[in-house]
């Protein structure tokens, strides 16, 4: 077995299969979000209320399989936690949004709390207010009433995240955490109980926070009966699925606190299974209607309920000190009116992510408007909301018939689902049973009565007068659609965290993603969300378990379609007086515009001439990845280099006044005109973009030698020998119709590369990188194969080793490679140019949610042997062929669904190929001609050829075709090419 030149295979091999990864980066940033750092801080550890387990002992508490701190930053990170240096607000340096509630806590200095104050405080760690939570069979001899202070979380460990991209973090403040905290309390309630039973763990503890070893049998038991309390809460909430990263139950848990727990009532227990992503904090104050399901139109009621499902611990045992809690009303309203208020969302960073595309921004303001904004608020010119009549930002609720997504979250609101009502019957008149919504309404009013008068807060000033107007629907029957400024920084979306992306949230349901991973603080600046890929910290979201079964709570459809109104378009527009989907380019447009959404009046300059050059080489959405891609981090410094090094190689090969010819592929055997035409009888699943039944379509083909050299057409060492080469032929169809991928110069054409062989065998950016390097490195030698397939360092340093492991792999890829049976990685030298087959061998979108490969065949290939002495033998081949009879190709692809394709796999992996049938669609005929001449020379030499050619239905896909636009169009660059040709006269 011979093994081809490396230097011949330059133009045939990319891509990439590199995950994204969670690693350690740089220190976070933040961006300008109306309010101080000061502010930040008050907002990340004031005490609100939560108590969860003494605050000493959480600092001491051992993980379960290690002596490490529980609440060691790194342990923290595995739940999605953020964690924050020491501060005058948080000497202990806890995670942002944990807190130290209780007596001697710094919030009580920071809210300026009088003596008298301080005195309520301290009585909130009393044993009868935690009774309900710590259980009925807690021993109140061993309530560890010597801890003054209690261990409980802010809303700012649910409303605080990060978003990491090429090795910067940029921190989000009011925005949707990432974090597990369904795992954080299970693992909690696990460490805690393996200190109870672990001797030794036990021991240490127990000296970690001055315990002793006298008694070491009772405080045994103390930690025992904490572990139980916290174990009965996870469990308490447990669902049939877990939530995952990104998601809480967080009604179901409240629900469940106030009518089952407090009130010590099991039958009223409900599965909290309706999870929820966490929504930003902006805006909130100023809204007309706040929560998910629009059940809240006032602050203080929202927040009070936060702090009883976080932990906030209460009495509803009839009495005097019924309704009395450790909820802190004081410091939620200065939370909501002095910090919250000021809140506004970010600005999208354009110095991390990118410019704003102007005329995207403008197309898709366009859009919005006719579609989106009767839903989704925005801003005036003045830059301010059109306020209701008590001065609030409309906020609509839309019913499940409206808006179809996953209805759990309605569904266990209902007023259909009682609850006994115990100890509290005297509240509802006697009444034994109620529906729990109104309980917890209730509960919470008389909860936040007792607690103004107990701090001397005077809640009138804060009381909007007249209320809001009354729900038209009734509170808790829909989901709100509230103003979308800053939504780029508030992923997963839908209300249940089901769509990974904004640019998902404009396909039809059966287009999005079905299962991806949250977790990861990685960002994508493109579909605006973040990295779905498989990481270190996250979970996996699934809509179906693993039988097919649909997951309750996890539906991701719905808003999709069409509202009942013209200006209510979802995943469609009303054009023409018919709704149709929104195209690629729009959908695009739309993203593109609902990053630029702010406070701010004027986030983008439209009139600025950087930003709409920078719009002009970006034309479109042709650059973005779709949803049949991954890419990965690093991958656009990789492609920088290698057309850097591509442009370099040509500058040292093509010195002084030599014309400069194509980076790769330079030598043609000829450039010849032909036919294209698609099947009469194509069935109509593959009428998609060009080939539409009986379509008809002049062309230009180009054949060549894929060696980066002008050269001999086989390298054979001696006369007569036959060896394997890598071909190419690049066909033009002209007057084609369709969205152009790149921006026009001259006419729309759709180009279609193909090579000799069906995969290649570089298999990513990272391999062909290595490629160009050697290229460069070795210039002028004979053979730069020899030095790439030769590495073999058993010594040297870790890089030089990872590089000769690479170049062997590539090497035996090369190698095992088979095509219809011949061993090495192409056919070898044919005939003619016209007797080889030739494969895309990369991958190319097939409308909107199918993928597919492409075939050219000849039907008649030439039995004759090669010959190969003459060194330009396929040109002369090639006219004798043409002088008296066509050639005819047949044109088959492959298609696969977005179900049959694994991205990694068939699409981002060049290596791999296909096993599916081919299926014939179309046929290329190459007439009689004479094409020798030095004009056709000149011609062809002018004919610029790039997957980019093309129309969206058939858009490029994969790393390999990625960094084929980016090369392609730094080769052409150097090279004064004419505009793209509309016939063939020309």
């Amino acid at each position: 077995m011979r093994v081809a030149p490396f230097f011949i295979l330059v133009m045939t091999f990319f891509s990439f299969l590199d995950p994204f990864a969670t690693c350690a980066l740089a220190q976070s940033t933040h961006r300008e979000q109306g309010w101080s750092a000061e502010e930040r801080e008050r907002f990340y550890f004031t005490a609100q209320g939560s108590q969860l387990i003494p605050f000493e002992w959480f600092l001491k508490l051992e993980q379960v399989d290690s002596e490490k701190p529980f609440r060691d930053d790194q342990n923290m990170r595995r739940f999605g936690f953020l964690p924050a240096p020491s501060s005058k607000l948080n000497p202990e340096g806890l995670p942002v949004g944990f807190v130290r509630d209780g007596v001697n806590s710094v919030a009580n200095e920071v809210a300026g709390l009088e003596s008298t104050q301080q005195q309520v405080i301290a009585s909130s760690t009393r044993f009868g207010i935690k009774r309900a939570y710590l259980g009925p069979e807690f021993d109140e001899k061993l309530y560890p009433n010597e801890q003054q202070a209690w261990f409980g979380l802010t809303c700012a460990a649910c409303h605080t995240h990060e978003m990491a991209f090429k090795g910067k973090i940029l921190q989000i403040d009011g925005g949707a955490s990432q974090a597990d905290l369904e795992s954080f309390l299970r693992d909690l309630g696990v460490a805690l109980q393996a200190t109870v039973d672990t001797p030794e763990k036990l021991k240490r503890f127990a000296k970690a926070i001055g315990q002793g070893d006298s008694d070491l049998g009772e405080f045994k038991n103390k930690v025992g009966q904490i572990a139980d309390a916290v174990n009965r809460l996870v469990a308490r909430n447990k669902a049939k699925h877990p939530y995952g990263f990104a998601r809480l139950d967080a009604f179901g848990a409240i629900l469940n606190a106030v009518c089952e727990t407090a009130l010590n009532i099991p039958e009223n227990h409900k599965e909290s299974n309706a999870p929820v992503s966490y929504p930003s904090l902006w805006n909130t104050p100023q809204m007309s209607y706040v929560q998910w399901n629009a059940s809240a139109d006032n602050a203080e009621g929202r927040n009070v309920g936060e702090v009883l499902g976080v932990f906030g611990t209460y009495s509803l045992e009839p009495g005097d000190k019924q309704f009395d809690s450790t909820v802190r009303l004081r410091n939620l309203v200065m939370l909501e009116h002095e910090l919250i208020s000021k809140l506004r969302a970010p600005d999208w960073p354009e110095d991390l992510f990118g410019k704003l595309d102007a005329r995207k921004v403008k197309q898709g303001e366009g859009l919005f408007s006719k579609n989106c904004v009767s839903c989704h608020s925005v801003r005036n010119v003045g830059g301010s909301f059109t306020l209701n009549s008590v001065g609030k930002i409309p906020v609509r609720s839309n019913t499940l018939p409206e808006i179809n997504t996953d209805p759990q979250f309605l569904l266990n609101f209902q007023p259909s689902i009682l609850a006994k009502t115990g100890g509290l019957a005297g509240l509802f008149g006697g009444q034994g049973k109620v529906d729990r919504p109104t309980m917890l309404t209730k509960v919470v009013k008389e909860i936040i009565t007792n607690r103004a008068k107990a701090e001397k807060v005077d809640l009138s000033k804060w009381t909007v007068a007249p209320q809001d107007p009354p729900h038209p629907r009734g509170k808790g029957t829909g989901y709100i659609s509230r103003p979308l400024e800053g939504i780029w920084a508030s992923a997963p979306y839908f209300h249940n965290g089901s769509v990974p992306n904004l640019y998902e949230t404009l396909l039809p349901s059966p287009k999005r993603s079905k299962t991806f991973w949250v977790g990861t603080r990685d960002f994508d600046p493109v579909k605006v969300g973040f990295v779905t890929a498989k990481s270190a910290i996250g979970s996996l979201f699934q809509v179906l378990d693993e039988n097919g079964t649909p997951i309750i709570g996890n539906s991701n459809a719905g808003h999709e379609g069409h509202g009942a109104a013209k200006n209510e378009g979802f995943t469609e527009t009303f054009e023409n007086g018919v709704w149709r989907e929104f195209t690629e380019e729009e959908r695009y447009a739309l993203v593109e515009y609902m990053k630029s959404l702010s406070s701010r009046p004027a986030a983008v300059n439209l009139a600025d001439p950087d930003v709409i050059d920078a719009a002009s080489e970006n034309h479109g959405s042709s650059s973005s990845p779709s949803a049949f891609e991954l890419v990965p981090d690093g991958e656009e410094e990789q492609i920088t280099n290698i057309v850097n090094l591509t442009v370099k190689r040509m500058e040292m090969q093509y010195k002084e006044n030599a014309p400069m010819l194509r980076g790769v592929h330079p030598k043609d055997h000829g450039c010849v005109t032909a036919k294209f035409e698609v099947n009469a009888d194509l069935p109509s699943k593959y009428a998609i973009g060009i080939f539409q039944p009986g379509a008809k379509y002049d062309a230009f083909i180009r054949f060549s030698n894929a060696d980066t050299e002008v050269g001999a057409d086989s390298r054979s060492p001696q006369p007569g020998q036959v060896r394997h080469g890598s071909r190419g032929m690049a066909v033009k169809l002209l007057g084609v119709q369709g969205d152009s991928l790149l921006p026009l110069h001259g006419a729309l054409t759709q180009d279609l590369v193909m090579v000799n062989q069906p995969a290649f065998a570089f298999a990513n950016v990272e391999d062909y990188e290595l490629l160009s390097q050697v290229l460069v490195e070795h210039f002028g030698e004979l053979n730069p194969a020899q030095h790439f397939f030769t590495q073999r360092f058993t010594s040297g340093t870790p890089e030089q080793k990872l590089r000769a492991q690479r170049t062997a792999l590539i090497a035996k890829r090369i190698a095992a490679t088979k095509v219809d049976g011949d061993v090495g990685a192409f056919f070898p030298p044919p005939a003619s140019p016209v007797d080889n087959p030739y494969f895309s061998a990369a991958v190319f979108a097939f409308g909107d949610d199918r993928v597919f490969r492409f075939k050219a065949s000849p039907i008649a290939p030439s039995p004759d042997a090669p010959k190969v002495d003459d060194p330009n033998y396929l040109r002369a081949a090639l006219i004798d062929r043409l002088k008296n009879k066509e050639v005819i190709f047949d044109f088959a692809i492959q298609v696969r669904s977005r179900q049959e394709v694994d991205i990694a796999v068939d699409i981002e992996n060049a290596s791999t190929e296909w096993n599916d049938d081919y299926v014939s669609v179309a046929k290329l005929t190459i007439p009689i001609q004479d094409f020798d001449s030095p004009e056709h020379r000149k011609k062809c030499e002018r004919l610029f050829f790039t997957p980019w050619h093309g129309i969206r239905a058939h858009r490029p896909l994969g790393g390999i075709n990625r960094l084929r636009k980016e090369v392609y169009l730094g080769s052409a660059r150097h090279r004064n090419l004419p505009k793209e040709p509309s016939k063939i006269e020309e």
